[in-house]
């Protein structure tokens, strides 16, 4: 079974929105500085709940350090400008050992992390890997799955269907 992404296409189109946004906005705020030409904006959505460590520490942020970590890829250029994630605790029963599983902080569904690069190319085949295996702890059991540049963020209020 063949799987098409069109990750590419959907990069392309968030960048090219969110500048055009940008540029849009700026009646608002004359001091906005325009944003930069170089970079390629991209969202990492999440579609399941995720348990998310850094440095052996919980965390509900998907830092440019981790991105890289999850997707294998060296970027300096790497950036998170913005991160909307909540949080909540999950544990179980252990039926096989009679015993509470571990609770377990969570990064709720729903979470959005706006990261920019100048790498586009670089991480393009990353992020292709990382909507099939999924970001964090315990992807094995659906935790952590992601979506990149989701379409939900082309809709705009003005333009509802």
């Amino acid at each position: 079974m063949d799987i098409e992404l069109n990750l590419e296409e959907r990069i392309t189109t968030f960048s090219n929105k969110l500048k055009n946004r940008w540029e849009q906005w700026k009646v608002f705020n004359n001091k906005l500085q325009k944003l930069p030409e170089n970079r390629t904006y991209f969202t990492l959505d999440l579609q399941s709940d995720a348990i998310l460590t850094e440095n052996w520490q919980r965390t509900t942020v998907i830092s440019p350090e981790m991105l890289q970590e999850f997707s294998e890829v060296e970027d300096s250029s790497l950036e998170l400008h913005v991160a909307y994630s909540s949080y909540d605790y999950l544990s179980g029963w252990n039926s096989a050992w009679g015993l509470m599983k571990d609770v377990e902080l969570i990064t709720n569904k729903g979470g959005v992390y706006l990261f920019s690069t100048t790498e586009k190319e670089t991480w393009i085949k990353a992020l292709e890997k990382l909507e099939i295996m999924g970001v964090g702890e315990r992807t094995y059991e659906g935790f952590g799955q992601v979506r990149i540049c989701d379409e939900f963020h082309l809709v705009f209020r003005e333009e509802a269907v």
